[in-house]
């Protein structure tokens, strides 16, 4: 009994830490569209949440993944460095210390949740109704505000949702994905974020190549193909629509970014390399510390790679590098090895990569949670696939039908025996 009171209260548990999320990009996508002076709010609290109980997680887990060892080297290294660069103790710089190791946080948080929960359709409801609620607020805003032509400063959180992509397209049925696919492209084409558009549709290429390389037949071949044509077609008929209703100038402002420097970004990149390049071999090697880029310069580099390297120094961001080719890595082995979600997997890579090379995402605690989640959850549904019985072809239906039922088997036989042990114990009274 004491074993099944123990089973129910860890998914109540898991439940409660995936609410937690869901709450968390809810409340961060509405305050985007929300115009006060006000600081701060419950996200603050969930934030500091999810660092405490990936540390507690981290040293309650006997091993890793290797990516996120990386993810979490790079944390450590940058945390070190942060501390040393403070000048005063206070609740500020405490909390944007807080910070630097979040995303690291949140991808063991949900790498040990991934482990206590058989990854299905279910237990990512919440995560699915999550991303279509925070889909519909950036959309029905973003319609309000282009109907009295006002944009507003904050609609780079369009990314929590793009971010959030890879996962609901892991559990939605293969003839539904449009449907998800649609309502990004509607979201990320109205905030009007060029870096969004590159990353949709360089990931979306990506991920119908890797399905259809996938395929071990001819119709299945053929079908994803014909999936990624009328995705293609349908796509370019919302692109067409909304761009000449709004009048978003979306080729034009993606034509721009050939002599805009993307909105002033190429010069902005130039003076911290140089300035970075003209930096003391230790400032080199460790970094001008947690910020200081933001107080330097005015604001975020929209350069994880430069800001890391300029904010940490080169020690750090051969961590960071590290992070990445470990994913790539891994991703190499899921399509080798026939992982259902190796597609989805190289959506959310290539995703991030993008955002991390136009905007701020790993270094910053806002659009980091969904990738770092997507990241955790499916890094620990591979672990556990890799222990199943090898199989000739991918798992179609009938194998994962197979496996439940072994599993639920399981289940019953051990719930059989202490049936068996109690009454046993009874006749012995």
């Amino acid at each position: 009994m004491t074993r099944v009171k123990s089973t129910s209260n860890v998914r109540i548990s898991i439940t409660l830490y995936i609410i937690l999320a869901c709450i968390f990009i809810l409340l961060k996508v509405q305050r985007a569209f929300v115009i006060t002076d006000r600081v701060g709010g419950i996200w603050n609290i969930i934030q500091v949440f999810f660092v405490a109980s990936g540390m507690f997680f981290l040293l309650k887990m006997k091993k890793l993944h290797h990516s996120i060892v990386w993810f979490v080297l790079y944390s450590i290294l940058a945390v070190v460095i942060s501390i040393l660069h403070i000048d005063e103790l206070s609740i500020n710089s405490g909390f944007s210390l807080m910070k630097v190791p979040y995303g690291a946080m949140v991808c063991v948080g949900f790498y040990y949740v991934g482990h206590r929960l058989c990854l299905d359709r279910e237990k990512v409801t919440l995560l699915k109704i999550t991303f279509y609620l925070a889909s519909a607020i950036v959309i029905s805003n973003m319609l309000e505000f282009r109907a009295i032509n006002y944009r507003p400063g904050s609609i780079a959180d369009v990314y929590y949702v793009l971010a959030l992509l890879p996962l609901v397209l892991t559990f939605t049925n293969t003839n539904k994905q449009i449907i998800p696919i649609i309502v990004v492209c509607v979201a990320v084409l109205l905030t009007g974020k060029r870096a969004g558009m590159i990353a949709l549709a360089t990931a979306l290429i990506f991920f119908y190549l890797i399905i259809a390389l996938k395929s071990n037949s001819v119709w299945r071949f053929a079908k994803t193909i014909i999936l990624f044509m009328i995705m293609i077609a349908v796509l370019l008929s919302i692109f067409s629509y909304v761009n000449n209703k709004y009048n978003l100038q979306i080729i034009e402002r993606l034509a721009r970014l050939t002599y805009d420097g993307g909105s002033g970004r190429a010069e902005r990149w130039s003076r911290i390399w140089h300035e970075f390049l003209d930096s003391s071999l230790v400032q080199i090697l460790f970094g001008h510390g947690n910020m200081s880029v933001y107080r330097q310069f005015g604001g975020h580099a929209h350069n994880d790679f430069l800001q890391v390297l300029y904010e940490y120094g080169i020690f750090a961001f051969v961590f960071y590098i590290g992070l990445y080719l470990s994913l790539m890595k891994t991703n190499l082995k899921m399509y080798r090895a026939n992982y259902p979600h190796a597609a989805a997997f190289n959506m959310s890579i290539i995703i991030s990569l993008i955002l991390a090379s136009f905007s701020f995402y790993v270094i910053d605690a806002t659009y980091i949670t969904s990738g770092s989640l997507t990241w955790g959850l499916l890094l620990a549904d591979w672990q556990k696939y890799k222990r199943k019985p090898i199989l000739a072809h991918a798992p179609t239906k009938e194998d994962n039908y197979a496996f439940r039922y072994k599993e639920s088997m399981l289940r019953l036989h051990g719930v059989h025996e202490y049936l068996s042990t109690r009454c046993n114990n009874s006749k012995g009274r």
